[in-house]
């Protein structure tokens, strides 16, 4: 069955009961407001194996939740839909939603903020191992942007391709909750404008837990923080045995992480930065203020990093205060017109 070219009045509004759909492919649908495709405010939409293509709307291009549960079971593929605000393909501000099987957001999702998924409130999970490449923001979060609520991924997940004009060419966070349960792979995602930071995640508040292993690879920031911003005096970020490889801030500081002005508390442990780069100082972690520790039973290694500037690998701005223990090896790091090419 196919749900196609609706009026601006949308494609499906569920605010009671139980709908299930199975094998429905919901495309080119229209709303002047909220959910594209499907506005659920209340009792519970399950959906099967389904395909959303091409919706828009002005939030949550093909489905906007706003109370009530909805499921998405066995498969779910959105491509190509839209927001001129906020959540390209979803939009949740209650309720809940859950992905159990296998989610790929692939082909060019896009709003102002969350090119994917916008989340004020309720909460969202991925049980099975979804993909998220080529989706865009023309603002904040390429993929994910977060101001309350929660987001959690019990499995693996990838983000790939992704692009931010603005902050977090993936994941934009200010506030609620994103938990990486099982190792996350960030690859050649980009925060592009002219003042973008945060290649792969840009956290400015809220809550953000990152898995063990997890990969972070030829992200590219324009201003600050290749792969990571940290921004936020009451967020603790710890990093575990997570891989750093070729990001890059192209204009400025940190090429694979950096605290900001409002810190935060960065534990780094068993981690590799390895040929990171940045257009002016701290090649792989630039630490502006806030507690930063680097520990781990494991070591702790800075391989061919690159800062234009000061701290080929690690630079510490002002007077703040790092803190290593274990062991942490540098090798051939290298700032190149300025001092310290290690730290």
């Amino acid at each position: 069955m196919t749900f196609e070219k609706s009026n601006a009045n949308g494609g499906v509004d569920v605010s009671s009961g139980t709908v299930n759909f199975n094998g429905v492919t919901f495309e080119s649908l229209s709303s002047a407001s909220n959910g594209g495709a499907v506005s659920l405010s209340g009792g519970t939409a399950n959906f099967t194996s389904c395909k959303f293509d091409k919706n828009d709307a002005s939030n949550g291009g093909a489905v906007a939740i706003s109370g009530g549960t909805a499921t998405f079971s066995n498969t779910a593929e959105f491509t190509g839909n839209t927001a001129t605000t906020n959540g390209g393909a979803i939009y949740i501000t209650g309720g809940t939603a859950s992905f159990t099987g296998t989610a790929t957001f692939n082909g060019t999702n896009s709003a102002a903020n969350g090119g994917v998924l916008a989340v004020t409130g309720g909460n969202v999970s991925f049980s099975g191992t979804p993909t998220f490449e080529a989706n865009t923001a023309t603002a904040d979060g390429g993929v994910f942007y977060v101001t309350n609520g929660a987001v959690t991924l019990e499995s693996a997940s990838t983000f790939r391709n992704n692009t931010a004009a603005a902050n977090g060419g993936a994941v934009s966070i200010t506030g609620g909750s994103i938990t990486f349960n099982s190792r996350a792979a960030f690859d050649s995602n980009k925060a592009t404008g002219a003042a973008a930071n945060g290649g792969a995640l840009y956290i400015t508040g809220g809550a953000v837990t990152v898995a063990s292993g997890s990969e972070f690879k030829n992200n590219t920031a324009a201003i600050n923080g290749g792969a990571i911003l940290l921004d936020s005096s009451g967020t603790t970020l710890a990093l575990t045995n997570a891989t750093f490889t070729g990001n890059n801030a192209t204009g400025g500081y940190g090429g694979a992480v950096v605290t900001g002005t409002s810190g935060g508390t960065l534990n780094v442990a068993g981690c590799r930065f390895e040929q990171n780069n940045a257009g002016i100082d701290g090649g792989a972690v630039y630490i502006t203020s806030g507690t930063v520790s680097f520990t781990g039973s494991s070591s702790n290694t800075f391989t061919r990093n690159t800062a234009t500037g000061n701290g080929g690998a690690v630079y510490v701005a002002g007077g703040t205060e790092i803190k290593f223990s274990g062991t942490s090896e540098f090798t051939s790091n290298n700032a190149t017109s300025g001092n310290g090419g290690a730290v």
